[in-house]
């Protein structure tokens, strides 16, 4: 399917998201989250955090810490961006409800391997959600580079590259294995449909 996606969309989205998922989106630039988020970085290991929370968004369990305001108009994050954000980071909310809060901030925080583990099969939201809306799958490469942002080794990239990889004939056969894709592209057809209706 392809989709042109509109600000209005992405703000409904995130809002639907949040409700169905019970997650709160924090803008990351605000002194309070900033805070929060420090905490988090300093633990594994960021050093430029201003930098960090510029350019990615960071789940801590049931709080999205997002670089920019959902649906609002910004040139470095298109409607199309903020989506794949919003799907990606609700896997990262679905991952610390199936492991226990405690368990995935600590494998989070202590293990890059698990950290990357955990980036990985998000990251498989970006390729599926990617594929769904323009019939192209994003690079794995790219993606998988991203990880060294989150204090990833050239090994657990190399690990989530090859997991990538191996999930694109499934996802090019139109296998969408992700919840957080499967709800979001739902409400997305329901809700474009409603606006050109």
């Amino acid at each position: 399917m392809r989709m042109a996606i509109t600000h209005d969309l992405a703000r409904g989205l995130w809002t639907y998201l949040s409700d169905y998922y019970g997650t709160q989106v924090v803008q990351s630039l605000c002194d309070d989250a900033l805070h929060d988020v420090g905490l988090i970085l300093d633990a594994i290991g960021i050093k430029n955090q201003r930098a960090f929370v510029r350019q990615r968004a960071l789940t801590i369990v049931d709080t999205i810490y997002t670089p920019f305001v959902p649906g609002e108009v910004t040139g470095a994050w298109m409607p199309v961006d903020q989506v794949a954000v919003a799907i990606h980071e609700h896997h990262h909310a679905i991952q610390a409800q199936l492991r226990g809060a405690m368990g995935y901030v600590g494998g989070y925080i202590v293990r890059p391997d698990v950290r990357a583990t955990y980036e990985a099969e998000a990251l498989r939201t970006n390729l599926e959600i990617g594929y769904w809306l323009t019939g192209a799958v994003p690079d794995p490469k790219q993606l998988a580079a991203s990880l060294e942002g989150y204090g990833c080794g050239v090994d657990h990239q190399a690990a989530a590259y090859n997991y990538l990889c191996a999930t694109i004939p499934a996802i090019k056969a139109g296998e969408v294995q992700s919840e957080t894709v499967r709800v979001a592209t739902r409400w997305l057809c329901d809700n474009e449909r409603r606006a050109d209706g």
